[in-house]
C-alpha cells in the first residue's frame, strides 16, 4: 500500500480551500459517481487516482491507482463520508 506523500496532502489540503484552487490548476474529484464521469468524459485530465484496498478500479481501464488507507482517505476527502475514491484532475 502506497502512503501519501507530503506534497500529496498538502495540495489536496489546499485544494479544500477557494484560495487554494484558484492559485492552482487541479481540482478535487470525490466519489464513484463523479469519477466514473470525469473518466469517460475526459480521462486526459485525471492526474493521480487514489482508492482504497480492495475497491474494484475494472471500470478505470489504464489507469494506475494508488492504494490507501482509510485514514488517509479521510485526510484528503472533504466529505464526512469518503466513498472509496478520489481523483486529482486538471
Amino acid at each position: 500500500m502506497k502512503n501519501l506523500t507530503n506534497e500529496e496532502r498538502a495540495l489536496f489540503m489546499s485544494l479544500h480551500r477557494r484560495h487554494g484552487r484558484r492559485n492552482s490548476n487541479f481540482c478535487v474529484c470525490e466519489g464513484l459517481r463523479f469519477c466514473r464521469e470525469i473518466y469517460s468524459l475526459r480521462p486526459d485530465l485525471v492526474r493521480k487516482a487514489f482508492c482504497l484496498k480492495g475497491m474494484d478500479t475494472g471500470f478505470f481501464k489504464g489507469l494506475a491507482f494508488s492504494e490507501i488507507s482509510e485514514a488517509e482517505l479521510g485526510e484528503i476527502s472533504h466529505t464526512v463520508n469518503p466513498q472509496g475514491i478520489v481523483f486529482l484532475v486538471e
